[in-house]
């Protein structure tokens, strides 16, 4: 009876020891976890639910001497895709949705792709080297065949797409391909478009999925070409000037002045930008 009853005493003060042990070993961990390192850990969860955005800052408004605005902003639709596609079919599909919302209000998507038609070819032999040299095909081939090579490369050959179909997902594709493409990083694919796309995009947004809609601001004229000469234009920076001015806080698709008054005050015109911070889940 007194081995028995020793026998059960020292189980039991050895579950206890475990249990101790256990427990100290979950308590120094979640110190470490919370305390320790926990700015550490909460910088990386944030970073991976959150989505961040830049908010480009409208231009300065240019007055006359009587106070009339000359030049000023207003707003504009511009279509982002995100990378939450876990096949290449879903993508493509969803380009081509967006594709035919934008033709049927005679919008247009945004691509830098060398090709207008299949007809007309590459604009320039340098330019269909520079896709031959990016897709590492031989600069022999003729056009028609580069493209066909790039159709297999993004899984558009063999499927139910007209030609025309075709090369309006890969100019897409192309686009996307020159861009950081992620969960968090998107690519505006089309710039300026009309509302009533705007509102198609929004209502099929469970069918789009990736797509978002930013609004920005565009540069607008009042009196259109009145004193146009002195006020300048603004445009697209080119490859040139970002290089010159990224570390100025200039983007790959910013808007930067180009001559008149547009450029010479571009540094009091321009604003700073900001950041837009999106949570996100699972989907």
């Amino acid at each position: 009876m007194k081995k028995l009853k020793s026998f059960f005493n020292n189980r039991v003060l050895v579950i206890k020891c475990i249990l101790f042990i256990v427990g100290t070993i979950f308590l120094v961990r979640l110190f470490d976890l919370q305390i320790v390192n926990g700015e550490e850990y909460r910088k990386k969860s944030e970073s991976k639910m959150i989505r961040e955005s830049v908010v480009e800052a409208p231009r300065g408004e240019i007055y006359d001497r009587n106070g009339v605005v000359l030049a000023t902003n207003k707003l504009a639709y511009d279509v982002v895709i995100y990378n939450v596609y876990d096949n290449e079919d879903l993508l493509n599909e969803t380009l081509l949705k967006l594709v035919n919302i934008l033709e049927k209000n005679k919008d247009v998507f945004y691509t830098s792709f060398p090709m207008d038609s299949i007809k007309e070819g590459f604009y320039s032999k340098s330019s269909k080297e520079n896709i031959c040299d990016k897709y590492e095909l031989n600069t022999s081939l003729k056009d028609t065949e580069v493209l066909e090579e790039l159709y297999k490369i993004y899984t558009l050959k063999d499927k139910s797409f007209t030609e025309k179909e075709m090369l309006n997902i890969l100019k897409l594709r192309y686009e996307i391909s020159q861009n950081p493409f992620s969960l968090f990083s998107g690519v505006v694919i089309a710039k300026d478009i009309s509302y009533e796309s705007m509102a198609i995009i929004e209502e099929l947004n469970s069918e789009l999925p990736g797509l978002k809609i930013n609004v920005n601001s565009k540069r607008y004229y009042p009196y259109e070409t009145l004193a146009c000469h002195l006020l300048g234009y603004v445009s697209s920076i080119n490859s040139e000037e970002y290089n010159e001015l990224k570390d100025e806080g200039y983007l790959i698709n910013s808007t930067i002045g180009k001559s008149g008054i547009e450029v010479t005050f571009e540094k009091f015109l321009r604003g700073d930008n900001g950041i837009k911070r999106t949570e996100i889940d699972a989907k």
